[in-house]
């Protein structure tokens, strides 16, 4: 990844979905939810700095900072819950809860692998190793996506129900020596 940071003062405005940072960069389109888009057309100027990097399937991504003066208040909870990892599941909780990790991301193991077995047998600087080798980034981009995404829901879940989390503490270096649990635990 390639990252380029600006600072405040270098962007000139965004306007709907567009943003200018400089002369040269003019009305770039960005994508994000409306709620987003709103959030930043209303609070342009106390943006701190923005972060652009590049990824290696050739998608830019824009990282704004914006100093937040409104104060984000959750419900508060009494409840307490222990927590404990599992190879079957990824975590069952004190209470009797099971989350299991995400069904797609099974899917999306088996199509990297099968991607990593056809760029091995692809001619070192051809076009079809190229092209292979971009699907093979997209696949691994939407893995960790998919890995990133259950992570933020899970935790923001747990956050919302629960007063106090209480996590065994593991060895996890340790533990993904053993080839045999290593990748259910990764």
């Amino acid at each position: 990844d390639q990252a380029i940071t600006k600072t405040n003062g270098i962007i000139d405005c965004i306007d709907g979905t567009c943003i200018t940072i400089n002369k040269d960069l003019q009305r770039i389109p960005f994508k994000c939810s409306r709620r987003d888009t709103r959030y930043l057309n209303r609070n342009q100027n106390l943006i701190h700095n923005i972060t652009f990097s590049k990824t290696k399937t050739c998608k830019y991504n824009a990282s704004i900072l914006i100093e937040d003066v409104e104060q984000h208040k959750l419900k508060k909870s009494h409840k307490k819950t222990g927590h404990d990892l599992g190879s079957k599941t990824f975590c069952s909780s004190s209470d009797g809860q099971k989350y299991d990790a995400p069904k797609r991301l099974d899917k999306v193991e088996r199509k990297r692998k099968r991607l990593q077995r056809e760029l091995d047998r692809r001619v070192k600087g051809s076009k079809n190793r190229e092209k292979t080798r971009i699907r093979l980034a997209r696949t691994y981009e939407q893995e960790v996506n998919i890995r990133n995404n259950f992570q933020h829901e899970l935790s923001t879940e747990l956050i919302r129900e629960n007063g106090v989390l209480v996590f065994e503490s593991l060895n996890i270096k340790g533990m993904l020596k053993n080839h045999h649990l290593a990748a259910s635990i990764q």
